[in-house]
């Protein structure tokens, strides 16, 4: 069989690169995937940089649920993430200046949390998704 993935959002200014979760899944459980493996939806993020040329590789892996983030620095692959909860991020947000280009961000609170959810999705996110063809 041939299956398809995507990479859900990418920042290449800053080596960022998005896993996309619906609201009140566990960043932590393996989620089945097209081809029946179970991955977290951090390993399934390290299985699409492995199918990236080398120069494309990510810094930071955000995975997301629509209520956290979590940001891991592959500089330390094997290290926890910083967990951030969309609920703190009024006070939290300097814990992801390193993966946003902070010249063009302008953090302005309070937002209100439709404003704030928006916020972090225009951010966080591309407008167009990745396709990579995944061969397993």
């Amino acid at each position: 069989l041939d299956h398809t993935s995507f990479i859900d959002g990418a920042i290449p200014s800053t080596k960022v690169l998005i896993e996309q979760k619906g609201l009140g899944k566990d960043l932590n459980k393996p989620i089945k995937q097209s081809d029946g493996t179970m991955l977290t939806p951090f390993q399934q993020a390290k299985r699409y940089i492995t199918e990236l040329p080398l120069s494309q590789h990510p810094r930071w892996v955000v995975t997301c649920n629509f209520a956290q983030f979590y940001v891991y620095d592959m500089e330390r692959p094997g290290g926890e993430p910083e967990i951030i909860e969309l609920a703190n991020l009024e006070k939290e947000y300097y814990r992801l200046t390193p993966a946003v280009n902070t010249s063009s961000v302008r953090w302005k609170f309070p937002l209100p949390p439709v404003k704030l959810w928006g916020f972090c999705m225009t951010h966080f996110t591309s407008s167009t998704q990745t396709r990579r063809p995944s061969n397993r």
